[in-house]
């Protein structure tokens, strides 16, 4: 099977996977959410441990559920970039580039809610959920999906669109000659009709058959031709 696909084509998948890592990395930096999730099992299991019930701080609930999607859609990120480089056919390397870009712009934008809402929320111990660290995790996010949606466009989707293009342009000029068959066709057809009935009218001026036979034999090219 020939490879539809060039080496720019994977340009995007190269950005998506490389940043999927990243961000796991990122992640680890303070104030880490991998250590919002950690705090939020321990405090959940403090409570369940002394009897009491679990004062709920949505400031700090809501950022912690937050990360936990934005793991999720990292991890599908990571898994979809890494099957992308098994496809050779145009057509479902651009479905594929598709949905990672729109989990892209989820993610990006469960960072961004992540920033707004826990940037006011405020452990027990009086830590911050946000610190400066988690500004450069956002940004950089948001420069990601910016970048992922430029390289979109550039090397996949435009060469897919011209892929469909000619595709199309084919299709209607393989419909128009079998149209100028067809018709191509009846013209032949008709011109042979049009010579038989001549035939059979001057077999009748010459004598050679009845009127009777003549008038069956023109039905009889008319009823072929119906």
């Amino acid at each position: 099977m020939n490879r539809q696909l060039r080496k720019e084509n994977y340009i995007p998948v190269i950005l998506s996977l490389s940043f999927s890592v990243v961000l796991f990395l990122l992640l680890l930096l303070p104030h880490s959410q991998y250590s919002l999730l950690e705090e939020m099992t321990l405090l959940n299991n403090t409570n369940s441990i002394e009897g009491q019930p679990l004062e709920l701080n949505l400031l700090t609930i809501i950022p912690a559920i937050l990360t936990l999607f934005v793991i999720l859609i990292n991890s599908v990120i990571f898994i979809l970039s890494l099957l992308a480089f098994f496809m050779d056919m145009l057509f479902n390397f651009h479905l594929l580039n598709k949905i990672n870009l729109i989990l892209a712009s989820i993610l990006t934008l469960l960072e961004v809610s992540y920033l707004f809402v826990g940037i006011n929320g405020v452990f027990d111990d009086g830590t911050r959920v946000i610190s400066f660290p988690n500004y450069i995790t956002v940004i950089l996010t948001v420069l990601f999906l910016i970048s992922l949606y430029i390289t979109y466009f550039k090397f996949v989707d435009k060469p897919y669109q011209s892929v469909m293009k000619s595709v199309k342009e084919k299709l209607a000029l393989s419909k128009k000659e079998e149209i100028n068959k067809e018709d191509q066709a009846k013209e032949i057809v008709s011109n042979m009709n049009d010579d038989m009935q001549k035939t059979i009218l001057n077999m009748l001026a010459q004598g050679k058959i009845t009127p009777q036979e003549a008038d069956d034999l023109l039905k009889k090219i008319h009823s072929d031709n119906c």
